[in-house]
């Protein structure tokens, strides 16, 4: 809560639908918000393994993107997956997104470093807050 009241991050989490529980199926962050000469954040995502693959990841970044965007005034939202993650390159292509580069042994991932392809997804409607 206080980085989002700073103005650092939005963390989203995202629920079920229809079940009764409520259960806390992904979610997604958007961190690392920066401004003045930026005006750009970093966006992390996931979700459970049983609710890939029915479109509630890209309702839920269409949605959230969309907030970032216009309503945080978010230039650039920058987002990386590697090559391996067909489904996370799908999904950020379909939102609009363009690949800018591969980022060489980018994250250690279990251990191991691992590339990772470059996103990004640039405000074409930003407004300078000045």
């Amino acid at each position: 809560m206080q980085e989002f009241a700073n103005g650092q991050s939005v963390r989203l989490i995202l629920f079920e639908k229809e079940a009764l529980s409520k259960s806390i199926i992904g979610m997604c962050n958007f961190t690392q918000m920066f401004r003045g000469p930026f005006h750009g954040c970093y966006l992390g995502y996931k979700i459970d393994s049983d609710y890939e693959g029915q479109g509630l990841m890209y309702e839920a970044l269409k949605c959230s993107c969309s907030y970032m965007l216009d309503t945080q005034n978010i230039h650039r939202i920058m987002a990386c997956y590697m090559p391996a993650n067909r489904r996370s390159g799908i999904l950020l292509k379909r939102l609009g997104f363009q690949k800018e580069g591969v980022a060489k042994q980018y994250l250690l991932v279990n251990g191991k470093w691992e590339d990772h392809v470059l996103t990004s997804l640039i405000n074409q409607a930003w407004k300078n807050p000045e």
